[in-house]
């Protein structure tokens, strides 16, 4: 679903230099230092392995590139 709604949205804004992908985060289909910038948003948390994702991201960015990641963390976080 969230899929199809950043397709959707993408092409209505006029954007056709974008491409969606599922993927795997322990084994994402992308080369060696292939990234300027990787953005996770609530992905990290789910994953019990957070290390191995995270060493996976630095595999496909670049050297001194920058990974910003939104996460909840649950104890400092309250409604």
């Amino acid at each position: 679903m969230q899929f199809e709604l950043a397709v959707k949205a993408a092409r209505e804004a006029g954007h056709s230099n974008v491409r969606f992908q599922v993927a795997d985060a322990l084994t994402l289909p992308f080369p060696e230092n292939y990234f300027d910038v990787v953005h996770c948003r609530a992905v990290l948390m789910h994953i019990p392995n957070t290390m191995a994702v995270l060493a996976e991201i630095k595999r496909v960015l670049k050297p001194w590139r920058i990974l910003g990641a939104r996460e909840w963390i649950g104890d400092s976080t309250f409604i």
